[in-house]
């Protein structure tokens, strides 16, 4: 519905998810053909997220109310949005309650482990008339942790992390399958 009212944060939405993963495996072949000069190259596709409620990490732009909004496709013009497909369900309902007049931009964040949750927004510093709902932790240096393949990472509200520990977790997994066991990594040439 979002997607259908201008939002321009979702690029697979209106393909269905049993689908999608044909699409991208397709799109990394062109990609690695055209810039690489890879042919005859065998993607093989790994693991999936849930086609909804995955996304830990939101950044919003604020209308001139302080109302969160996504960017419309291709532009800077705000659609305010009610709620967000993907958004995790802690970081939807946080989505719900905030509004910061005063400021530009807002990253919020949930811990998909223990649903605590992180606020900062831009620009840095600025006094925002603020209204924040109770459960969520608003300062610069506030951090959530997050739990990847059973190990805790503590995460900034502002630093980089993945859509999600679902997303993460993937990752990790591809790269243990592409580094093999840790006896067969030897000290050779890196």
């Amino acid at each position: 519905p979002a997607v259908a009212r201008g939002c321009g944060g979702c690029n697979w939405q209106h393909i269905d998810p049993a689908h999608q993963h044909a699409f991208k495996t397709a799109i990394v072949a062109d990609a690695l053909a055209r810039t690489a000069r890879i042919t005859n190259v065998s993607v093989r596709t790994g693991g999936r997220v849930p086609a909804a409620g995955y996304r830990t990490t939101l950044r919003v732009m604020l209308d001139r109310s302080g109302q969160p909004a996504f960017r419309r496709a291709g532009s800077h013009q705000p659609v305010v949005i009610e709620d967000c497909l993907v958004a995790h369900p802690a970081l939807a309902a946080l989505l719900a309650e905030l509004h910061l007049p005063g400021a530009a931009e807002a990253q919020l964040r949930v811990s998909a482990h223990d649903q605590t949750s992180a606020l900062s927004w831009s620009p840095a510093g600025t006094a925002v008339g603020r209204q924040i709902p109770a459960a969520l932790e608003a300062a610069p240096d506030t951090a959530i942790i997050e739990v990847v393949r059973n190990i805790p990472l503590r995460v900034s509200s502002e630093a980089f992390f993945q859509s999600g520990a679902a997303a993460a977790a993937l990752l990790v997994d591809a790269v243990a399958r592409a580094a093999g066991p840790p006896e067969s990594w030897g000290s050779g040439p890196v």
